[in-house]
């Protein structure tokens, strides 16, 4: 064995169990029809144990995180989301090597995902890494020199890239770009659909698909929507995946599998796949779950895929679906195809399935630290973890750490007995503890995690005691669970809560506290204090009132507001639409209310009665008639009332958007403005400082945008190719007041969003030198570039655009390409920032 200089072996994996040969399986006769594929060798280096490669802890990965080198031997290259990038490891000396210094170029200190590496099959010194928001590099080790290409200056790249002879195809969220090998350019593809090209693959024609949607010939310069793919409707296509020429493929309303052959020949499977349960019964499978495994493997014609619990396994040829139940034990996202079998790792077990055969073997294989992937070959195995890169041989796992074959098995049984001993509601106490001991008798002598994990959450599942008393019961029984324990003790503490009991609540919580030391989790609430410090002050608070001397009514109006706060920073009184559940503070403003009428507190009580009763939480809109017949009524109650600005305001806030609404909202600020200005002030940049003064600006901004015309229209339609294609945006004023309203101040940029799309079915060809690209940028979202203008009664606000030439500022703006270069319709939407969207169109184009 080679030993690494400057790294040291270290036995990274724990023996946990007995070792012993294990060899259990779901099928013992041959596979029909599959052969082992070749033997393939990432590296040359030999390995007879474990080789452990050391790093600093803390680097998070994307994806994969590694990949073997394309174009050295015996080099891994490992991608952390790191500031640096990736580096290079040279398993032969254990030297690291940054990115940014390998290649010399600056790309490097930005990370990297190992998916978006690239080796160019054509050739093999050659490889093109793609960053989606910084462009491409493409590296050639036999010169040593690279080259970058701003290919994301507009758009984001995606992983899409397709390697020919002549070029390379590479893919963003706005189109297809493509690298000439001849020439050495790179650019967009002229004509290419704004799409986000997601997979693209090349047919026997030579025509480059993006996805199932357009096809491109490179000889005729050709683009053209489809409306089917090698036969199947696109608009029935759920989800494909293609791979030598097969393409598998599932349909959005049907259970079926279908696979197109090379030769466009489509083979399908039945609807589910059927399976016995424990109770007798049967469960059903979709068979195009094929598509939605944790991973898919090809080795055309067959097709493996981790469904579930299952290894389903697919002869393209036929059609026919063969199954392998693995025991529950196929469950991490960690699977590694090497030839002859599947790998599937998880934190403890490691398991090897054998295709040929469909038997697997089980290692218990505890992994220290976080696993990030795997990767297999005949004879190693090649696992990442969180500070390690560690090489596996799969001789040396199999006579130290084989573990209990009939481990699958018992995991199914212990699934089936706690489903069986399951009921809803859940047991009471006794009759739970009688079945959870019967469960720890079947399974006292396994460790396997799972299991474990299994009768704990089980044995947790109980109903607590409703009372003090209950909770006396139950703390007497022996060898109670720290976990059942905490459940009991905030169940009952929450019901104690809830009742408005603080003062039992809080005795129990400090008591739990004592008897743990910590509080349990479901105590404490990351945003609000811990529950024994809040409910301690709020007992205190309390008890102050109590102890001083004024009226009856400043009593519950002070014991009111406690009690709300307390709600409010109580995380069980927050629901999920953020809005407080004041239940206990609401029945104290109710009694004032009730007792107290005349007094000087009813108002304020009578007040936040009402506001607590209101959630806008997802509210659309602001048309809410319920809301302002009950605020007129607190208004008509409470003339006099020192809160009758703010209820005036949320009757205005709560009428609708018809201009008699808008108008009658701004009189009713009008008058909570007179009556309180300090609720309408501006801070020294005039922004709205208290929320009614937001309100006025924004009801004002809704009246300024009534009573306006607003069209667009083309110049000009039809058009030839080549004119110029102009498209004016109007809008007149028809009311009789000056409108206020905001506009882009700079000349050079629209103030009108605008998006072009050529008909589905249109073929757009164009040569490389017709092409003339365009750019027309939407409304900026940066406030410093706007401002107000006036239009008077009767006055009309114009512009005029070329949608075939190029705005030249970009600023904050988003830029569009709009290219009509072939006859045929295209659709022009328009809409406009200036009367916020209130009105949009779309206009059919029509290119002679």
């Amino acid at each position: 064995m080679h030993q690494p200089t400057s790294v040291f072996p270290v036995l990274l994996l724990t023996l946990s169990l007995a070792c012993q040969q294990c060899s259990s399986g779901t099928d013992s006769g041959q596979t029909s029809g599959y052969q082992e594929p070749p033997a393939t060798h990432f590296t040359t280096l030999n390995v007879d144990s474990i080789l452990v490669f050391p790093f600093e802890q803390g680097l998070g990965f994307y994806g994969s995180g590694f990949l073997f080198s394309p174009i050295e031997k015996n080099k891994i290259w490992l991608l952390p989301e790191h500031r640096d990038g990736g580096f290079e490891l040279d398993l032969k000396t254990g030297k690291r090597t940054p990115f940014y210094e390998k290649f010399g170029h600056a790309f490097f200190k930005k990370p990297l995902r190992a998916s978006y590496v690239h080796p160019d099959p054509y050739v093999p010194t050659s490889c093109w890494f793609l960053h989606p928001q910084e462009g491409a590099f493409h590296y050639d080790r036999n010169t040593g020199k690279g080259r970058f290409f701003d290919i994301a200056q507009q758009s984001r790249i995606t992983s899409a890239i397709l390697f020919t002879p002549q070029n390379i195809w590479i893919g963003t969220s706005k189109g297809l770009w493509v690298y000439d090998r001849l020439n050495g350019t790179c650019g967009p593809v002229q004509g290419s659909p704004e799409v986000e090209v997601y997979a693209l693959s090349e047919d026997a024609q030579g025509r480059i698909w993006i996805g199932h949607q357009f096809a491109y010939d490179p000889g005729s310069y050709c683009w053209q929507g489809l409306s089917k793919y090698r036969g199947i409707p696109t608009n029935e296509i759920e989800k494909i995946r293609e791979n030598d020429g097969f393409a598998l493929i599932s349909k959005k309303s049907d259970m079926r599998l279908y696979t197109l052959l090379p030769d466009d020949q489509i083979k399908q499977t039945a609807d589910y796949r059927y399976v016995q349960t424990p109770s007798g019964g049967q469960q059903g499978t979709p068979l195009r779950n094929f598509l939605h495994g944790n991973q898919l493997f090809a080795e055309p014609p067959f097709f493996w895929a981790l469904v579930s619990s299952e290894i389903w396994r697919l002869n393209a040829h036929t059609g026919e679906m063969k199954f392998f139940n693995l025991g529950n034990l196929v469950r991490s996202k960690f699977s590694a195809n090497a030839p002859g079998e599947i790998w599937e790792i998880s934190n403890d077990y490691w398991l090897s399935f054998h295709k040929t055969n469909g038997n697997y073997q089980l290692y218990r294989a505890p992994v220290q630290g976080r696993l990030y992937s795997v990767q297999a070959e005949t004879d190693n195995l090649y696992v990442l973890t969180d500070g390690r890169f560690l090489i596996i041989s799969k001789k040396y796992l199999a006579q130290n750490y084989a573990a209990d074959p009939a481990l699958p098995e018992k995991r199914v049984w212990v699934d089936w007995l706690i489903d069986s001993l399951t009921v809803y509601p859940p047991d009471e106490w006794p009759m739970h503890l009688e079945k959870t001991r019967y469960l720890k008798r079947q399974f006292e002598d396994l460790r396997d995690p799972y299991i474990l994990s299994r009768l704990e959450r089980f044995a947790n599942s109980f109903r607590g005691p409703k009372d003090e008393a209950g909770l006396r019961r139950f703390l007497q029984y022996d060898d109670l669970d720290s976990i059942a324990v905490n459940q009991v003790y905030c169940s009952l503490i929450s019901t104690f809560v809830h009742q408005g009991a603080l003062r039992d609540a809080l005795r129990l919580t400090l008591e739990i506290n004592a008897l743990r030391n910590d509080l349990p989790d479901f105590l404490t609430y990351a945003s609000t204090p811990k529950l024994p410090e809040l409910l301690k002050t709020t007992v205190e608070r309390l008890d102050s009132v109590n102890r001083q001397v004024q009226p009856a009514y400043e009593h519950l109006w002070a014991e009111g507001v406690i009690l709300e706060d307390f709600a409010q920073n109580c995380h069980w009184f927050t629901s999920e639409a953020s809005c407080t559940n004041q239940i206990l503070a609401d029945s104290i403003f109710r009694k004032l209310v009730q007792q107290f009428p005349e007094s000087p507190r009813a108002d304020n009580a009578a007040y936040h009665l009402l506001a607590n009763s209101i959630c806008n939480e997802g509210e659309d809109g602001r048309d809410l008639p319920e809301q302002v017949e009950l605020w007129q009524a607190f208004v008509h109650k409470y003339p006099e009332s020192e809160l009758r600005p703010h209820a005036l305001g949320n009757i205005a806030w709560a009428l609708g958007n018809t201009e008699a609404d808008l108008r009658k909202s701004m009189r009713l600020l009008a008058e909570a403005e007179r009556l309180n200005p300090e609720l309408f002030k501006l801070d020294a940049d005039g922004q709205s400082r208290m929320w009614l003064a937001g309100v006025k600006s924004s009801l004002q901004e809704e009246l300024d945008r009534i009573e306006l015309d607003f069209s667009i229209t083309l110049k000009k339609n039809p058009c030839r190719r080549g004119e110029p294609v102009e498209l004016v945006f109007t809008i007149r004023n028809t009311s009789k007041e000056t409108k206020v309203l905001q506009r882009v101040l700079d000349p050079a940029l629209p103030n009108f969003s605008v998006e072009v799309r050529p008909a589905q079915d249109l073929v757009n060809c164009v040569r490389p030198l017709d092409y003339v690209e365009s750019k027309v940028y939407a409304y900026p979202k940066d406030a410093g570039l706007v401002g107000k203008f006036e239009l008077p009664p009767g006055e009309v606000y114009r512009e005029t655009w070329d949608l075939a030439k190029a705005v030249r500022r970009e600023r904050t703006a988003y830029l569009g390409r709009y290219i009509f270069n072939q006859p045929g319709t295209y659709q022009i939407y328009a809409s406009s920032p200036i009367i916020r969207e209130k009105y949009s169109n779309t206009i059919n184009l029509k290119i002679e």
